[in-house]
């Protein structure tokens, strides 16, 4: 909160001015002792409300001719925390002017030694009027310009019970009084962790222009203003999550004591620079802001009773809130409502959501569209949330997702009403898989919101049915979701195309089984199966620990049951082989998407008991990722004449461990092991004698494979 901090000012003020007549005693005193060339006095302690000075003494210095000289000296100044004790603070007098009806002090000069040595010379005339009790100052630093650092003044008055003072800067070079803050807060046994780390701050470097006006008078209430503006504010703090550059802010506010309660209001407008408060960085200087607020401090309560936030191009919102002291361990969010009016995009996904999104797929959109919402804290919780979307486009830059004319109305939490839910688009696509538009219903549910009717999604030339969709949770810390559908034939080229696969035939279906996602946690309720190449291809166990981050981990187990050999091999180009093909990959773990570890066997199906034919460059292939022989014969002799061959089993194997692959075959085979038995004339037999081949050398082998020239589907 910027402005004057909101905090209850003494009301013993009249105690002041009783501990100044220490000063007319000390006047005439000197008067009469002037044959004393030093004069000590002990005052001893002074104690206001939330403060004590003790230990002060005061040294008057006699001079033949000319006006006496004094220093008053205070040993320990108790201030309420984080500050707390501070000692050896000094005033010192040149020339005392001691008359019968005033004390002056025409050069008054403040030092200090500890956690007092950085603080900067302070000089001005001081006087005190005996008859009228009245107290008047004016100190202020040497410099008057920008060059030599600005200038800081003090100035007021005190007469009675009456206080009214003002500090004011021009141009003030901050970065001085932030070490000396820094002292004083470091210092203190009372300051707190978050004091404490404060104080361990980078320096911070910009010049101040303003004015602080207190006014306690005697008779009427107690008041304060503030107004001024800071140019080139620049710093960040030690560990690096706090940075501000170049900030350029004007501010102003007020405060006004009523007895039991304590009035504030304040505006701040910042127009240039850059600010980032982990994880959120915005450019001020693109998306300028201003806030302004207002309230009252009760009984270890602050009410916000209103507030109003502009920024351009990004939102507009008002709210109101209030905080409760935490007995000593700071303040604490009772409760608050926000209404954001106006969410802009793209600035409102740059400056309040990406930084939230960095390392998910959504961290790196094409925004436009526009938004509205509500907002509601109990107890430091979210208790009702609400958005509205209206003509929102969404594209990934790395062509992941995208979502285009998106509308809908949605709210969730405990507090939320009983309005319908709804989720419209025109289209998008996800990994590739484009889809149409979509008309989504929902219902509140416990913590979130959940389809009200299935609804059929068009993917390519079939359809996404969805049977169950439920959202809950109010950040990415605690969301959770489940999904249930089925996938109605869908054509095999698209969903090639879209994956940048080869051409693919056939169709593609299946059931997807009550996929959820819960504390970062993705996992199926049962087994998935998908409809491909004229068999089934089934996965068990699938679990993936956070898969919208970097380093996403998935375990899962796979089942490959008679797929049409002669479609998988004219699809992938690796030569034609007939018959049916089996198979499995268990304990398969990914990290970041790629493979770690499996065990994966590939074998031609003993059920099938069809004709099984296989090409010399499927041999070749097979061959090849052995490391095998037995095929040499087929470029030369008579076997060259042949275009295929029969065969009775192929079968080959993977464990993959640290980058090395276990091979296995049929059976043991000599030095080597069988990947292909013949069967009939001419037989060939395909031995492998590779026991381990690299897992990044054989992948390499299979892309060759794969975009080498072969068969072109039509």
């Amino acid at each position: 909160m910027s402005g004057f901090p909101p905090i209850d000012p003494p009301p013993r003020r009249s105690s002041l001015a009783r501990h100044l007549s220490v000063l007319s005693a000390v006047a005439s005193l000197a008067a009469t002792a002037a044959v004393a060339s030093t004069l000590e006095l002990a005052v001893g302690d002074v104690v206001g409300d939330g403060w004590q000075a003790r230990g002060i003494t005061l040294a008057l210095q006699l001079k033949e001719t000319g006006l006496p000289s004094a220093t008053v000296r205070v040993e320990t100044l108790s201030l309420p925390a984080p500050v707390g004790d501070i000692q050896g603070i000094e005033a010192r007098c040149p020339s005392l002017e001691l008359g019968t009806t005033i004390v002056r002090c025409q050069s008054l000069a403040l030092a200090g030694s500890g956690r007092l040595r950085r603080l900067p010379k302070l000089t001005g005339p001081v006087e005190y009027r005996r008859a009228g009790g009245g107290l008047r100052w004016q100190i202020a630093t040497g410099g008057d310009t920008a060059e030599s650092g600005g200038t800081l003044t003090l100035a007021g008055e005190l007469k009675d019970a009456d206080l009214r003072a003002t500090i004011a800067a021009q141009e003030l070079e901050i970065e001085p009084w932030v070490e000396l803050m820094r002292d004083l807060l470091a210092g203190s046994d009372t300051a707190s962790e978050e004091v404490s780390e404060a104080a361990g701050d980078s320096a911070l470097t910009g010049r101040l222009t303003g004015e602080l006006r207190i006014e306690l008078p005697g008779d009427a209430p107690a008041r304060a203003s503030l107004e001024g503006r800071f140019e080139g504010l620049s710093g960040y703090n030690a560990s690096g999550t706090r940075a501000v550059e170049a900030l350029g802010l004007g501010f102003s506010g007020g405060w006004r004591d009523e007895g039991d309660a304590g009035l504030f209001e304040g505006q701040v407008a910042v127009a240039t620079g850059e600010i980032y408060q982990e994880p959120v960085y915005a450019d001020l200087g693109a998306f300028p802001a201003e806030i302004a607020f207002g309230g009252v401090v009760r009984d270890g309560s602050v009410l916000i009773e209103s507030f109003g936030l502009t920024q351009a191009g990004v939102v507009e919102g008002s709210g109101r809130a209030r905080l409760e002291s935490n007995a000593g361990a700071g303040w604490a969010l009772a409760e608050a409502r926000v209404e954001l009016t106006e969410l802009t995009l793209p600035g409102a996904y740059q400056v309040l959501m990406q930084p939230f999104l960095a390392d998910t797929d959504l961290g790196d959109l094409e925004t436009l569209g526009s938004a509205r919402g509500e907002l509601t804290i109990v107890d430091g919780a979210i208790d009702t949330a609400a958005l509205s979307l209206d003509e929102v486009f969404l594209d990934d830059r790395s062509g992941r997702l995208a979502l285009y004319g998106l509308y809908g109305d949605l709210a969730w939490g405990e507090g939320a009403s009983d309005e319908p839910l709804r989720l419209l688009w025109d289209g998008g696509y996800l990994y590739g898989f484009s889809f149409g538009s979509a008309d989504l219903a929902f219902v509140r549910r416990n913590d979130g919101i959940a389809l009200s009717e299935p609804v059929s999604i068009p993917v390519f030339d079939g359809a996404l049915e969805v049977n169950v969709l439920e959202l809950g949770g109010s950040n990415m810390n605690d969301a959770s979701a489940a999904f249930d559908a089925r996938l109605s034939p869908v054509d095999m080229r698209a969903v090639a195309h879209a994956l940048d696969w080869p051409p693919l035939a056939g169709t593609l279906s299946g059931e997807i089984p009550r996929l959820s996602y819960r504390d970062g946690e993705l996992t199926f309720g049962g087994e998935f199966r998908a409809d491909m190449f004229d068999g089934q291809v089934t996965i068990r166990n699938f679990n993936v620990r956070d898969p919208f981050q970097d380093g996403a981990r998935l375990r899962a187990d796979v089942d490959l049951k008679q797929l049409d050999l002669r479609q998988v091999t004219e699809a992938f180009s690796f030569g034609l082989i007939t018959g049916r093909l089996d198979g499995y990959v268990r304990e398969l773990r990914m990290i970041d998407w790629a493979p770690v570890g499996f065990d994966a066997r590939l074998f031609t199906s003993p059920e099938n008991k069809g004709r099984r034919r296989i090409s010399q460059r499927a041999v070749d292939n097979i061959a090849n990722i052995g490391g095998g022989g037995g095929a040499a014969a087929l470029s030369s002799g008579f076997l060259r004449f042949f275009e295929d061959f029969a065969y009775d089993r192929i079968e080959l194997g993977c464990r993959l461990t640290l980058d090395l692959c276990e091979m296995t075959g049929i059976r043991p085979e000599g030095q080597g092991y069988l990947i292909l038995k013949g069967r009939g004339l001419p037989r060939i037999t395909v031995v492998g004698y590779a026991r381990e081949v690299s897992w990044p050398t054989m992948v390499a082998q299979l892309e060759a494979i794969l975009t080498s020239e072969g068969p072109v589907i039509e």
